[in-house]
């Protein structure tokens, strides 16, 4: 995840935690975290392709 170093044991954690939100249909509150996060680190490009395509899939 663009939100954590490569290797960090946390990604697991971040990723439950936002897996378990979608399966109680919380998915609206998962994107507004991501892209809260990924705007207040400042990625752009490359960097935020990933969390910009979690984001569509989850609004689409």
């Amino acid at each position: 995840m663009c939100f954590h170093e490569s290797g960090d044991a946390a990604v697991e954690d971040w990723g439950a935690v936002q897996a378990l939100a979608i399966l109680a249909c919380h998915s609206r509150r998962v994107t507004e975290t991501i892209t809260a996060q990924v705007d207040n680190a400042g990625l752009k490009g490359d960097r935020r392709r990933g969390a910009d395509a979690c984001v569509r899939y989850l609004t689409g």
